[in-house]
């Protein structure tokens, strides 16, 4: 039995999420740890989406951000679907709402390649910079 290669192969659609040019929300960042937004920032570049951003005080926390956000990591991106927290949950996000441009790769291979530099990233270069 052949491996099916292509995610599309498995039933995903290959129709785009979201088209270029589509908002898809807010952007919650701490100014000490912006570089950790900036992950979900570029893939947002390069897939031709946008997002609103908003510097996020811990100390100015509305009494319904556990509600919303019950993880309580910054950075969080607010959609009209939900709230997602952390700095990779948010950039893979970005990246996986235009399939048509497959920043998050074209086949099972490509997306675990991207998800290795990803792990790669967190604990070697971000775990450093903090």
């Amino acid at each position: 039995q052949e491996l099916a290669q292509d995610r599309y192969a498995c039933g995903t659609s290959h129709e785009p999420r979201a088209k270029a040019g589509t908002m898809l929300g807010t952007l919650y960042y701490l100014e000490e740890l912006k570089y950790k937004a900036d992950k979900a920032l570029i893939a947002a570049q390069f897939n031709g989406l946008s997002l609103n951003t908003s510097k996020f005080e811990k100390d100015s926390e509305k009494p319904d951000f556990r509600v919303q956000n019950p993880i309580g990591k910054v950075p969080f991106l607010e959609t009209k679907h939900g709230c997602i927290c952390g700095s990779a949950a948010v950039a893979r996000y970005v990246a996986r709402c235009r399939a048509d441009t497959e920043l998050y790769g074209k086949t099972f291979t490509d997306e675990s390649e991207i998800e290795d530099w990803l792990e790669f990233s967190l604990h070697e270069v971000e775990v450093p910079l903090m």
